[in-house]
């Protein structure tokens, strides 16, 4: 009876061991992922040098897009990201403050820039009154809140539509809903079809300065630095800078 037991004792254990063993192995063999929240008017970028980056590193990047005040809520109530690439510098900077975000991993990334799009001619004076126009929600939106600006600026009343994000911003106007919208550039750069008329709208770098930052909750912060210092390279700030967006050479040198 004592030899039956010993032998069903070695039978537990080797059989113990050899679940440990197969679960270190799958452990060792799945491809590491990098999770990343990105403002909405960056994902179609944000993917194409995500692929570049897995093909470059194995590693892959999922993106989950919205706009940069709903990610930094999601953030706040605890979103597993590793990395934020904000479209504004106000939210990384609160992430920080509230102790969820790394303060030396801040970093310029893109400047974004807004346009005008019309289906009608766009002559100076520019009115819209009694006119629908749509732009990003100014609340959570930081393209809305430079969009907002402009108008107020320039004393422009137009019926106002909101969308949540520039994407949907973009969505209207390409549907037909409003006749003119304020969207990103980087839309106009990776739109199949040109909007009928555009204009560029003048933008100060402080409102659009988009912020990428590394939030403490990461599981694998050397890979999201790793990608951090990928994004801010020479090659892939050109790359940004070819789908619209204007870019700032003297803080990717001091970063990199």
């Amino acid at each position: 009876m004592c030899r039956m037991l010993n032998i069903i004792k070695i039978i537990i254990s080797l059989y113990l061991l050899a679940i440990s063993v197969s679960v270190t192995v799958t452990s060792a063999e799945k491809p590491a992922q990098l999770r990343v929240a990105v403002a909405s008017n960056f994902l179609t970028t944000a993917r194409s040098i995500g692929q570049q980056f897995e093909r470059d590193t194995g590693v892959k990047v999922d993106f989950s897009s919205a706009s940069s005040g709903k990610i930094t809520t999601q953030i706040a109530a605890g979103a597993p990201y590793d990395l934020f690439l904000s479209a504004d510098s106000a939210r990384p900077q609160r992430l920080i403050e509230l102790g969820l975000a790394v303060p030396d991993s801040q970093a310029i990334y893109a400047i974004g820039q807004l346009a005008l799009v019309s289906r009608t001619t766009l002559d100076e004076p520019l009115t819209f009154a009694n006119r629908r126009m749509a732009i990003a929600n100014p609340k959570i939106a930081p393209y809305g809140l430079a969009a907002q600006q402009w108008l107020d600026k320039g004393n422009h009343r137009p019926d106002l539509i909101y969308g949540e994000n520039i994407n949907q911003v973009w969505h209207f106007f390409q549907v037909g809903a409003v006749p003119y919208a304020i969207v990103a550039q980087s839309q106009l750069f990776s739109a199949p079809e040109q909007p009928p008329y555009s204009l560029a709208l003048p933008v100060d770098e402080e409102q659009l300065a988009q912020v990428l930052v590394i939030l403490k909750r990461s599981k694998q912060p050397q890979i999201a630095a790793q990608f951090r210092a990928f994004l801010l390279s020479d090659a892939v700030q050109q790359q940004i800078q070819k789908a619209g967006y204007a870019v700032r050479h003297d803080k990717i040198r001091e970063d990199n």
